[in-house]
């Protein structure tokens, strides 16, 4: 049976037939939780659900990472408190409990409200209790057998042994989401278990810092598939800097970048020194980034403080920052601070927040501590940014020739191989193979547009026709990734598109025309670097 797993005793019922049920004489119910919600809510049956909150080192309790959504419209049916299904936090990497040692149960709360997920394996992920299998290939949707009807899995066998109970959750398909949870003590008087309950419904004390407060109002994210590029442009664009995007993401080097992992790996954009080597052409387009990162430290709360004190200065001085991880794994725009912590920006570019400075790095699919602060400063002449652009491509290549065949990343010319191999095996990644069609079909089209810009601005006619044979070469790149990331969109409709042997037959053939149009291209680079390079010696 789905979802059964004999190391924990499961009991699974849907909807109201659960939530109508008290613990058992000797059990008592400590604590609810309404993940996702801003509020607390007192359902029909008088149970009061706590509003969801970060794990921190003086909250007690709280999520690890993730995102919440809201859905105040759903009608959900067959339960007390359809209030706790019309919120949930996904992606999130678990829940901690710091509780008393002794036994205990669960009761984790699902309802499949997205209707991208809306069908049998549209959502499927695993969770462990204190390292122990609770629930394995859970689908929210099958167990349920409808959008918005509630399903409720209970725990039991839960030992707190050091203080801490922790909920895991691993992705399998699409993000793991929960609605609600419900922590059931054993083996306690009634009076312990109030204490409990009214220690665990205490709000975190705030920080005893004064910090102050800071908005950069106007700092939006422009939507981009590579979203350390949005941040960057904007902000550029608050920084009052009119730069095209185009050149922006040539001139720094992404629409020349190409990264795959052997499985499709969605990570493979970001694998990529933490943003340095694109940094390093930052000035050329007319801007520095100041970072602070942290990807292996045993300390990683010194990191997180530094990068709290180095954002809390940079938005101080009206400078924009960016984070990676901060509202899930991409890149966001950090536009503001308050004794809650940070502020950002990114999709739709409503303002989410505050996450506490502690909580960095925990927010999204890897532990890492990593902010930005962007200054303008003058650009280099354009004929330098060309220049650099077109050496960063070529250089990505050599290193690309001596990437054992055993790496897990490939980058550059050679990247093509192992995409198309990847859409071969049946053990891929779908959500990266729809994801990096996206990122890097975008970095192609805006490298069409940045050979055509730098043709226009340099208007050398020795160099026009071997801008216009790299345009040319670039563009039926782009064509070919482009028709991939039509084929493969982000719809959560992933998997049976990469069993259709026809589609991907017809995909594979257009990474091959890719390969061999940016192989073309590469060669029409280089002659244009020759040309660059002796004009400048003659110069």
């Amino acid at each position: 049976m789905r979802g059964w797993v004999p190391a924990l005793t499961l009991a699974g019922l849907t909807g109201c037939s659960l939530l109508g049920i008290t613990a058992a004489a000797h059990e008592h119910i400590v604590l609810r939780v309404n993940c996702g919600a801003e509020e607390d809510y007192v359902d029909a049956a008088g149970h009061r659900w706590r509003a969801d909150r970060w794990a921190t080192p003086d909250s007690g309790w709280g999520a690890v990472g993730g995102l919440t959504a809201r859905r105040a419209d759903l009608a959900v049916d067959r339960t007390d408190a359809p209030e706790v299904y019309r919120s949930e936090r996904y992606s999130m990497r678990a829940y901690s409990f710091a509780l008393p040692d002794g036994d205990y149960a669960l009761r984790l709360h699902f309802a499949e409200t997205y209707d991208g997920a809306a069908f049998e394996g549209g959502r499927v992920f695993s969770v462990t209790v204190n390292g122990k299998p609770a629930l394995e290939d859970f689908d929210p949707f099958a167990a349920a057998g409808a959008l918005a009807v509630p399903v409720v899995r209970r725990v039991d066998a839960v030992r707190v042994t050091a203080g801490d109970l922790r909920i895991e959750f691993r992705q399998q398909v699409q993000n793991p989401e929960v609605n609600g949870i419900e922590i059931i003590a054993k083996d306690i008087t009634p009076e312990e278990a109030a204490d409990m309950a009214e220690q665990l419904g205490q709000k975190p004390q705030a920080a005893h810092e004064e910090v102050g407060s800071r908005m950069l109002d106007g700092l939006r994210w422009p939507p981009h598939w590579v979203t350390r590029l949005g941040c960057i442009e904007g902000g550029l664009s608050y920084l009052g800097r009119d730069v095209s995007r185009p050149w922006l993401a040539g001139a720094s080097g992404y629409a020349f970048a190409l990264n795959i992992n052997k499985q499709l790996c969605p990570s493979a954009p970001f694998v990529w020194d933490s943003g340095e080597s694109f940094d390093a052409l930052a000035r050329n387009a007319g801007y520095v980034v100041q970072r602070v990162t942290d990807e292996s430290s045993e300390d990683r709360d010194a990191a997180r403080r530094a990068a709290w004190e180095m954002v809390r200065g940079a938005l101080d001085e009206g400078t924009p920052c960016f984070s990676f991880d901060i509202g899930g794994g991409e890149y966001f725009v950090v536009h503001g601070y308050d004794e809650g912590g940070y502020y950002y920006r990114g999709f739709d570019n409503s303002s989410q927040g505050p996450i506490p400075w502690q909580a960095l790095g925990t927010t999204g699919i890897v532990d890492v501590v990593h902010v930005a602060a962007i200054r303008a400063t003058e650009p280099a002449d354009d004929r330098t940014a060309v220049r650099d652009a077109i050496r960063f491509a070529l250089d990505m290549q050599q290193q690309a020739a001596s990437t054992p065949d055993d790496a897990a990343y490939m980058r550059g010319v050679r990247a093509y191989d192992w995409w198309i191999a990847a859409l071969r095996d049946p053990d891929s990644n779908p959500h990266g193979a729809s994801f990096n069609a996206q990122y890097w079909a975008e970095c192609r089209r805006l490298a069409v547009e940045f050979l055509k810009e730098a043709d226009g601005r340099l208007a050398d006619p020795e160099l026009a026709p071997l801008f216009a044979d790299a345009a040319a070469d670039y563009a039926t790149v782009s064509e070919n990734l482009n028709a991939v990331a039509e084929a493969l969109p982000m719809d959560g409709e992933w998997e049976p598109r990469l069993k259709d042997d026809h589609l991907m037959n017809e995909l594979i053939a257009h990474l091959e025309a890719a390969r061999d149009a940016e192989e073309k291209g590469l060669e029409a680079l280089a002659r244009l670097l020759q040309v660059l390079d002796s004009a400048g010696e003659a110069t």
